[in-house]
């Protein structure tokens, strides 16, 4: 018996009843989109996603910088109102 028949006999052995399965997150019918969706709304929500994230990483790592290039030197408090 081959090593490629061997594996596919352990994994065959290895399948749960599909009785006794429940449909997992990744499974077949949860990833079907329900009539009438418009994908191209997709696209322009990642792209809205990933601005916000970047926005975010690129405030964070030229803070420093940006700070010191503008002559920043030492924190700004703020006073209490009220």
């Amino acid at each position: 018996m081959s090593i490629h028949n061997k594996t596919k006999q352990i994994r065959l052995q290895a399948r749960i009843p599909a009785a006794t399965a429940a449909p997992g997150f990744l499974d077949k019918s949860g990833t079907f989109a329900p009539p009438g969706f418009n994908r191209w709304l997709v696209p322009p929500a990642a792209l809205a996603i990933h601005l916000c994230i970047g926005m975010a990483y690129g405030f964070s790592v030229f803070w420093l910088p940006l700070s010191k290039a503008i002559g920043i030197t030492q924190s700004i408090t703020c006073s209490r109102s009220g």
